[in-house]
């Protein structure tokens, strides 16, 4: 009867392939690991006030306003693409 195991040595590479459950007991020792994960810092844009125009040109500034904040935090790039 053969026997396939979810955790196994890719043969040749030295390759440790973990595909079940992977218990750690206290006296165990983990090493080369990064102690901490770099996280990148998520840009956020500046506040916009709610929209209380009360006519077109209003509604066109405050739409400007929002996409003035987006461009500036980095989540929206300055120029649009080329129209063809």
């Amino acid at each position: 009867m053969a026997y396939n195991s979810p955790n196994y040595f890719e043969q040749g590479t030295g390759k440790l392939v973990i595909g079940g459950n992977m218990e750690i007991k206290d006296i165990s020792k983990v090493s080369g690991l990064p102690t901490c994960p770099t996280v990148p810092e998520i840009p956020v844009a500046a506040y916009v006030p709610a929209c209380a125009a009360a006519d077109v040109a209003g509604c066109v500034a405050s739409i400007n306003a929002i996409l003035t904040a987006l461009k500036d935090a980095g989540l929206m790039t300055a120029e649009g693409p080329a129209c063809d």
